[in-house]
């Protein structure tokens, strides 16, 4: 039974010391935050882009707004943004993601949008402010933050 109780803390202190802590300061415009690609239709390898269909909205009934899904990635490594992104992302089996988009929160408010850090799950950060009912002002700011964004494609086994 020690043998087991001691595992059990090795374990957890292995994990508490490779976890970066998700009690982050706030937001600055120099930050930077990841979009997970889920579609191999949000990216192109040949051209080295995002698409703009990856950062069109979502609806987000709770809250009855347009919304676009990103993590904080201040202060992880390459290694830990991917397993994060991977951690959050993927909830079923065989879900999978292809990459990331990463862009800075200055070129979200530079498109006329705002953040909401909401933490709900860990380093969530929602674009928000989109244009209601218009769908060629939602398209265009979706474009401006896709020419912003840096393509990273996913080369870690999940």
């Amino acid at each position: 039974m020690n043998y087991l109780k001691k595992f059990l803390k090795n374990f957890v202190d292995y994990f508490r010391k490779s976890t970066p802590p998700d009690n982050l300061d706030s937001i600055e415009a120099s930050h930077p935050l990841a979009r997970a690609l889920k579609s191999k239709g949000h990216f192109s390898t040949k051209k080295n882009i995002v698409k703009e269909r990856a950062f069109l909205p979502n609806y987000n009934e709770e809250l009855q707004i347009l919304e676009t899904s990103t993590y904080r990635i201040d202060g992880l490594t390459n290694e830990q943004t991917w397993n994060h992104l991977k951690d959050n992302i993927l909830k079923n089996p065989g879900d999978k993601f292809y990459g990331r988009a990463d862009i800075s929160v200055s070129d979200i408010h530079e498109s006329q949008l705002k953040i909401k850090e909401d933490a709900t799950p860990p380093r969530h950060v929602g674009i928000i402010g989109w244009p209601v009912d218009d769908k060629d002002a939602i398209k265009a700011r979706a474009m401006e933050l896709a020419s912003k964004a840096t393509l990273h494609i996913n080369k870690i086994e999940l």
